[in-house]
């Protein structure tokens, strides 16, 4: 099964439409092309079903990481909790010949019976931008929008073991490359604020799914990033 991301519920004829405009004048075209660092990365994804809420909230800035975990059940108390650790890199590049590439890496750790538990999370990705045309009943104003596909991608989650005196266990470590199709995997980014030395973006996405378990279910996201 393909991996389709929706993002603003965007459709298959607005996409292919979309793709073929570039905005022109005073814009962010002649500012966006940069090797970007990411100072401040905030991503929040929601899974919604009948019986429970389930929100996992990452926060990055340029040296630390804090993931918050929160669990909602129908008739139960909230449950909440924090991993905290390390960013070791996280840059996004964007050119001005439609072209953007990114790597984000990172590590939480806790501790569990005299074992420190460390689990990495590596994150690369590559594809195609443009931007969209402005519409005078879009809801935006004169904000643009972005749209990024990604065309190809790489992820990469270790787990290890670590305990004073003993080497290093790495019992878990998954790493998957995928690649799309154009149309396949897209996300729109609002530009919030853009100059040749900063560019802050938003993005939201909503995602219905059919879950024969449960019912209906819906997942929900939303990122924050700044690059400077």
């Amino acid at each position: 099964m393909k991996h389709v991301n929706i993002t603003y519920l965007l459709g298959t004829a607005l996409l292919s439409a979309t793709l073929m405009v570039t905005s022109c004048g005073k814009t962010t075209k002649g500012k966006i092309d940069n090797e970007w660092k990411v100072t401040n990365y905030e991503e929040t994804t929601v899974w919604i079903d009948k019986t429970m809420t389930q929100t996992e909230v990452i926060k990055l800035d340029q040296s630390d990481v804090a993931i918050t975990y929160i669990q909602s059940a129908s008739g139960q108390p909230t449950i909440t909790s924090t991993n905290q650790g390390k960013v070791l890199q996280h840059a996004f590049t964007i050119r001005k010949d439609g072209t953007w590439s990114l790597i984000r890496e990172y590590y939480t750790e806790h501790t569990s019976q005299d074992t420190l538990r460390r689990f990495t999370r590596y994150y690369s990705a590559s594809g195609s931008w443009n931007f969209l045309e402005k519409g005078k009943e879009d809801g935006y104003g004169k904000r643009e929008r972005i749209l990024f596909q990604t065309l190809q991608e790489k992820t990469s989650n270790v787990l290890t073991f670590m305990m004073e005196g003993q080497p290093d266990i790495v019992p878990t470590s998954d790493v998957t490359n995928k690649t799309y199709e154009p149309g396949d995997f897209s996300t729109i980014y609002v530009v919030e604020n853009s100059s040749k030395k900063n560019l802050s973006l938003t993005s939201e996405s909503i995602v219905k799914t059919d879950n024969s378990f449960s019912g209906a279910s819906a997942i929900e996201k939303s990122v924050k990033l700044n690059l400077e």
